[in-house]
């Protein structure tokens, strides 16, 4: 399965399920739908097709959430459970259901992310190319999803981090140090203190001016450290 496109939220409490929502739509995933009540979740995940269920155990009754998760089982849909408490009987009940996570309030955007990801088997990893795969990235409360291969380049400045794509900007509280750590190295290249680069983005290299091109971008190449090893990575006739 690929990352969720079509999401069941349930949860007895309508703000819960706004503040659920809101943190999938930032992290790119699609909400399908969201109920409060069993009947329709039941409803919902018998007659649509889903890629995921979030539900909190105790819907109309206690633990009838367990019975939605069973279904959901049954039909082969990852399910993550919610609950505001625990105790070692809820568990034992849980793990005969197999439900693919389950978290106990108050849970953090960046533990029910990435679980979604974890339910899911992060399949993007699994079945395409080294490119494509996938990181999640903290930037304002939030685990945000970065597929690595709309990545252009990265700019450093202290110990925040931009990553910039086509079509956005993300900063992060990351060094440079770290942000090389995580890419894959035979993709990335750094350029200059400043800047990391994806090397199959690069259009133009000035060799005259120590600079190179990127999406309309000039990025500085330090001729002293790094311009040997660029030159290096390219291929030239």
């Amino acid at each position: 399965m690929n990352s969720p496109q079509s999401v069941l939220i349930v949860h007895p409490d309508a703000s819960a399920i706004l503040e659920i929502q809101s943190l999938f739509l930032d992290a790119g995933y699609q909400v399908h739908r969201s109920e409060t009540a069993f009947a329709a979740a039941m409803q919902a995940l018998l007659e649509e097709k889903l890629d995921l269920v979030v539900t909190d155990v105790h819907l109309d009754q206690p633990e009838d959430g367990l019975q939605l998760a069973e279904r959901a089982k049954a039909l082969d849909i990852p399910t993550i459970l919610l609950a505001d408490t625990a105790d070692l009987g809820l568990f034992e009940k849980i793990k005969q259901i197999k439900a693919q996570a389950f978290l106990v309030r108050p849970y953090d955007p960046y533990s029910l992310l990435g679980a979604v990801e974890l339910s899911c088997g992060n399949a993007e990893v699994a079945a395409e190319t080294a490119s494509n795969e996938v990181l999640f990235f903290k930037s304002n409360h939030l685990l945000i999803r970065v597929r690595l291969d709309d990545l252009l380049y990265i700019f450093a400045e202290g110990n925040y981090c931009t990553l910039v794509e086509r079509s956005r900007r993300l900063i992060v509280k990351m060094s440079m140090q770290q942000i090389a750590a995580l890419l894959p190295s035979k993709d990335f290249i750094q350029v200059h203190r400043n800047y990391l680069v994806k090397v199959d983005e690069i259009e133009s290299i000035s060799l005259a001016h120590n600079e190179l091109h990127i999406y309309g971008q000039v990025i500085p190449v330090s001729r002293q450290k790094f311009r040997e090893d660029l030159l290096k990575r390219v291929k030239s006739v």
